[in-house]
């Protein structure tokens, strides 16, 4: 019989990605809106613990496909770490406001 999965989601992580969201709203002058991070967190077989995110810069040329600032983002992720060794980097965070996943098309 498997293991059952235990997803342990700290409530920052939600918290983080709002006021990421919010702050973007506000400061840009670009529609639609759209915020990308990194998920900081630890794995044990199936249990996973999300504790923090990370905001990573990035730039979107033609309008849909998103680029990531990968110097940025790792001196985010290295600098996150030299304070909290136990977390790795397990997964990533895109946040737009009514829009599809591809950036273009509204939910239906």
């Amino acid at each position: 019989m498997s293991e059952s999965l235990s997803i342990l989601l700290h409530p920052l992580v939600v918290m983080n990605m709002s006021d990421h969201y919010t702050r973007a709203k506000y400061r840009e002058k670009i529609n639609p809106i759209r915020v990308v991070g990194v998920i900081l967190g630890r794995q044990e077989a199936r249990n996973l613990e999300i504790v923090n995110s990370i905001e990573v810069k990035f730039d979107m040329p033609n309008g849909t496909d998103i680029t990531i600032d990968e110097n940025f983002m790792r001196q985010r992720i290295e600098a996150y770490k030299k304070m909290y060794v136990d977390l790795d980097c397990i997964g990533w965070y895109s946040v737009t406001h009514g829009q599809g996943a591809n950036g273009d098309k509204p939910f239906e």
